[in-house]
């Protein structure tokens, strides 16, 4: 008898030690998964954020994209009425300097008896076509005067002709140092 109960206390005793097992393998397990649970998890949060931040500088790069082309269109716009106005004011001092009647310099050679006839017609055309070309100058002087007379249009062309002057220095500089090369080489 006093085998029976040895033998079923380590029954008993195996059992409790195989649910104590599985009770640490089930535990250690869950460990195990909550471990991989947080570590995809870390993995997604890092990849949404990777992938939308991507998306948002690819987003600022086409609104960028978009900015330029409005603001070239505009600035075409501009650069098109400054060209005008410039074309406008251009011929008015060619046509001063010329002494020529008419917008665009028309002389009119005609004989005497044309000329009498058609005298009236001819000067309310040079009239009419006077007033518009001054009209036009004048608007053109004023746009062009206020365009330059402008902070950021004197800052552009401050900044303008800088470049310009550091492009003739890098130019020369490209030939001066070229031609001490070929005078190296020659030597």
């Amino acid at each position: 008898m006093h085998t029976k109960a040895v033998q079923s206390s380590n029954q008993e005793i195996d059992a409790c030690q195989i649910v104590a097992a599985m009770k640490i393998q089930h535990a250690f397990r869950n460990y195990e998964m909550r471990k991989m649970i947080s570590t995809a998890a870390r993995i997604q949060c890092r990849f949404r954020t990777w992938k939308i931040r991507k998306d948002f500088i690819n987003m600022c790069r086409q609104a960028i994209k978009i900015q330029s082309a409005v603001r070239n269109s505009l600035v075409r716009r501009q650069y098109r009425m400054i060209v005008w106005s410039v074309g406008v004011l251009e011929k008015a001092i060619i046509r001063w300097r010329l002494k020529r009647k008419g917008f665009r310099g028309l002389q009119f050679q005609t004989d005497a008896a044309v000329e009498d006839q058609n005298q009236e017609s001819v000067e309310g055309f040079f009239q009419t076509n006077r007033k518009q070309a001054e009209e036009r100058v004048e608007r053109s002087d004023v746009r062009v005067q206020a365009m330059f007379r402008t902070k950021q249009a004197q800052e552009e062309y401050r900044r303008m002709k800088i470049e310009h002057n550091k492009a003739k220095v890098k130019i020369l500089f490209t030939l001066v140092s070229s031609r001490l090369n070929m005078k190296d080489s020659a030597i």
